[in-house]
């Protein structure tokens, strides 16, 4: 039952922390436990460093062990006879080991098992639970901790790994953007710039005039983008800021230098699970994108607004607008934004007339299990 809940959790999650909150209680109460907590190492420090593990989840653990155990060196008595076991630790009779530090002797527990958690000899933290009654954990419960412990590794490298491929297909879309975007504008001012040359040799003053104009357009363009470039290169911290700072950051740092008016309008308190606030600023990101390279629009509007059950996201510009059905298959990350959509349960809704601008509109739920379809806006 428990490995059938977990699995599910697993299935749901859309990040580390959501699935320990899901599925850390049931782990507590499976195993008759009083606390319970999970420990991981940092996936970022070098090999040569101490690494040290991070407290991710926990439950039950009094104030003092709670302060030691939120960050601990791989020297710490129990973390270092587990790392050279590589296998389950049982402690019996916690508050007479002289081995352990005072916060652990003087936690009130009687007992602890502690056991890695592991994928592919790779140690990626610690499972522990802990009893202040008898008895002390059996060997079918260390097995089943074993099991448990298999389970969350599984996914904790999965999602690792899903970052990681994130991450790369970020970079090389950075990449790609700038060879196809700001290099060929480049390219494109020093071949104007050499025509002009030629133009003022030749002395074609009609000539020369179109071709500076063509070139201040195209060096413009380039600055907005390379503005952009430099922005996406920014780590954004949605958990930390906020879905309605980060997009208010967004618009000041590249739209605002962009000679494009921009609005943000948003209701009070908006307020979404982490995985919908994500979907949301990507698609408000590629929605912008658009605007800022292709739309040759004077003004943006943002609107984020909620009602007792959704939040809607509207990106609306006065650009150039384009046919919906010529363009909905894929092209300008259309097709990115119907997926980033869908992911999280939601809709998204294009309306663009040619010469009259587009309004782009996406709808989730605010309920964090939601993974049915709302109506359009």
């Amino acid at each position: 039952m428990l490995l059938h809940s977990i699995s599910g959790a697993a299935s749901r999650a859309a990040s580390i922390e959501e699935f320990l909150e899901d599925t850390f209680y049931q782990i507590v109460c499976s195993f008759k436990s009083q606390a319970s907590f999970i420990l991981l190492f940092d996936e970022n420090v070098n090999l040569s460093e101490r690494r040290r593990l991070t407290l991710s989840a926990h439950h039950g653990l009094p104030p003092q062990l709670l302060e030691r155990m939120s960050s601990l060196s791989e020297q710490d008595a129990l973390v270092g006879t587990l790392l050279r076991n590589n296998g389950p630790l049982l402690v019996r009779d916690i508050q007479e080991n002289p081995e352990l530090h005072e916060s652990v002797r003087c936690s009130g527990f009687d007992s602890m098992l502690l056991t890695p958690i592991a994928v592919q000899g790779q140690i990626l933290g610690i499972i522990g639970l802990a009893r202040n009654e008898s008895p002390t954990y059996s060997a079918e419960e260390i097995a089943r901790l074993n099991v448990v412990a298999d389970e969350i590794a599984t996914f904790i490298h999965s999602d690792r790994q899903r970052q990681l491929a994130i991450a790369l297909a970020e970079r090389q879309r950075l990449v790609r953007d700038l060879h196809d975007s700001t290099t060929q504008k480049l390219y494109g001012l020093l071949t104007l710039t050499e025509a002009a040359q030629a133009g003022l040799e030749a002395g074609s003053p009609e000539q020369l005039a179109q071709i500076l104009c063509r070139i201040g357009e195209n060096a413009r363009q380039a600055l907005k983008e390379m503005r952009l470039f430099l922005y996406e290169l920014q780590p954004v911290d949605l958990e930390r800021d906020g879905l309605v700072s980060i997009l208010n950051q967004r618009l000041t740092a590249v739209e605002g230098r962009a000679d494009v008016k921009a609005r943000l309008l948003t209701d009070e308190s908006v307020s979404l699970p982490l995985d919908k606030e994500v979907a949301l600023y990507f698609i408000a990101q590629e929605a912008l994108n658009n605007v800022l390279k292709h739309a040759k629009a004077k003004s943006v509007t943002v609107r984020l607004k909620q009602t007792k059950s959704n939040v809607k996201l509207e990106i609306e510009d006065d650009g150039n607008g384009f046919i919906p059905r010529k363009e909905d298959s894929g092209g300008m990350g259309m097709r990115n934004m119907r997926e980033r959509a869908s992911q999280v349960g939601g809709k998204l809704k294009i309306s663009s007339i040619p010469g009259k601008g587009t309004k782009i509109c996406a709808t989730v739920s605010k309920d964090r299990q939601s993974r049915i379809h709302l109506t359009g806006c």
